[in-house]
């Protein structure tokens, strides 16, 4: 059992120590700007995972994917050949089209009182005895 635990143990020191590798390279390959709004959050074979802060820096990001993959090259075989970006919990993809909500329903009015009951906004009945006396 312990044979495993250490084994275990000694991946994710590794995958940790390729992390912090990866962190360290993405801020030198896609500069300040980007990296202020970004993170490294998993290196996984060939894939890294980054996160982003918002839906515009990921669209964004989406765009230049093919740029920052070349940049990163330089890795040699431990390049990464595909970086997915997401976007931090909370934030909402815009990229995506949101569903349509129905609109809420007016309640309809009531049965019209016929012609010869109704009231003319101007007068009311009480009113026109009144002048008429």
């Amino acid at each position: 059992m312990s044979i495993l635990f250490d084994a275990g143990r000694g991946m994710a020191d590794e995958r940790g120590y390729k992390l912090a590798l990866m962190a360290g390279l993405w801020r030198s390959t896609v500069g300040d700007a980007i990296a202020s709004n970004t993170e490294v959050v998993d290196w996984n074979g060939p894939t890294i995972d980054v996160l982003c802060s918002g839906p515009r820096w990921k669209s964004q990001l989406e765009s230049l994917r093919a740029e920052i993959l070349e940049k990163l090259g330089h890795l040699g075989e431990h390049a990464p050949t595909e970086v997915r970006f997401r976007l931090a919990s909370g934030d909402r993809d815009d990229s995506r089209p949101r569903p349509r909500r129905p609109r809420p329903r007016r309640p309809r009015p009531g049965p019209r009182p016929p012609a010869s009951r109704r009231v003319s906004p101007r007068r009311s009945g009480k009113e026109r005895t009144r002048s008429s006396g």
